[in-house]
């Protein structure tokens, strides 16, 4: 079990329909269901849903990063701090990275290659930003999520495409000389790195963009 999930339960405890967390966390949970092992993570990747995210899991989520008093990165090309992404928790017991995903809010209109977008409450409140997830994706996400010892994990159903176009994706940059990994929560939960061409999967139904996390 990832270091500080329980205490992460039981913190959002109220906002079950609030986040769905993927990745590693999300595919240990499914596999030790099925008597299977799986490698150590201690990251949460965390899908907000937009739909169910107010001011209350906001102030929650704040809450949690400073009881575990963690590190705020600054991003090296503007300076700016980072509020998708808390490292290095000084206190013990907490998940060693929190990261967060969503899709775009409704009415935000994109600019070309945007990465990040911002979790927006009301016009005057907004705290948190997100890594963007691709629209089809992020629903299948939801679609797919169910209750795993009291924490909203995305299923099977939802895992498999979303591990198989990220390792499509790696693959590709890997071909095209590209050096950059691609974070914890899209690679292969077998390796981190893929070594041979895997079985195609069908995930045409999915409006399949370059990379699934934007």
């Amino acid at each position: 079990m990832v270091v500080g999930l329980q205490r992460f339960r039981e913190h959002f405890r109220s906002f079950d329909n609030a986040y769905v967390l993927i990745g590693g966390a999300a595919c240990e949970a499914w596999m030790l269901s099925n008597a299977l092992t799986f490698r150590k993570t201690r990251d949460l990747d965390i899908v907000l849903v937009v739909e169910a995210v107010d001011s209350r899991f906001v102030g929650r989520f704040r809450d949690f990063v400073e009881a575990g008093d963690y590190e705020e990165r600054v991003r090296q090309q503007t300076g700016e701090r980072e509020y998708f992404r808390f490292v290095k928790p000084k206190t013990a017991d907490y998940p060693f990275m929190l990261e967060l995903f969503s899709r775009a809010p409704g009415d935000l209109e994109l600019s070309l290659g945007q990465k990040i977008v911002p979790v927006a409450v009301d016009a005057s409140f907004v705290s948190l930003s997100a890594i963007l997830m691709d629209e089809g994706y992020y629903e299948l996400v939801v679609a797919t999520r169910y209750e795993a010892d009291g924490v909203p994990m995305v299923g099977v159903d939802g895992l498999i495409p979303l591990k198989a176009r990220a390792w499509q994706d790696l693959k590709a940059r890997s071909e095209a000389g590209e050096k950059r990994s691609l974070p914890t929560q899209c690679r292969s939960p077998a390796s981190p790195r893929p070594r041979r061409t895997g079985p195609r999967l069908p995930v045409a139904s999915l409006r399949s963009p370059a990379f699934p996390f934007g």
